[in-house]
């Protein structure tokens, strides 16, 4: 009885030990496979961009790199950063009871996909290069921060307020019954 019970313990920590081990290599190579998948599009969307609007992509990267997320919080009301001298206003975070309470500034809707397509209302997928500038950087990851399928951010420098919508189909679904 002794070893059928030492038999099991060893089959069952043996199976999780490589249950983990391979739930490890295969996130390892989605990501992997992502991050290529990413890279490969940047270089086809900067192959055609004039080089004005290469250096306002590079300046927008660098902005990111500067910005930290104690700088990024909702928590203090200064959402500016200095940048070559200019002061820039950050994106930020807003709830659903601000959205659309200034008169003066204009409000869209955008649509984020479960396979991470951001779209606006026109159903234009947004470039991730304008994704930043546009919403902040990690506003996608606040579903659920006050209601589980929006997200309201507001842009001072646009002087626009965003209601970011979560869609459970990507964005190929959506264009494949639009045209059925």
């Amino acid at each position: 009885m002794k070893n059928i019970l030492c038999f099991v313990t060893g089959a069952a920590i043996g199976s999780i030990v490589t249950w983990k081990l391979i739930e490890k290599k295969y996130k390892d190579l989605a990501d992997e496979e992502i991050a290529s998948v990413v890279e490969t599009f940047k270089e086809k969307k900067k192959r055609g961009r004039p080089k004005k609007e290469e250096k306002i992509v590079d300046e927008i990267g660098k902005v990111n790199d500067i910005v930290t997320e104690e700088e990024y919080s909702t928590d203090d009301e200064d959402y500016t950063v200095e940048v070559f001298g200019k002061e820039i206003i950050i994106p930020y975070i807003i709830s659903p009871e601000q959205f659309r309470e200034n008169p003066d500034y204009d409000y869209k809707t955008l649509i984020y996909y479960s396979n991470h397509v951001l779209v606006d209302e026109d159903d234009e997928i947004i470039d991730y290069s304008e994704i930043d500038n546009m919403i902040g950087n990690d506003s996608l990851d606040h579903f659920g921060e006050y209601e589980p399928d929006s997200v309201y951010v507001r842009n001072d420098e646009e002087k626009t307020d965003y209601e970011i919508l979560k869609s459970e189909k990507t964005f190929s679904e959506i264009n494949r019954e639009s045209v059925d």
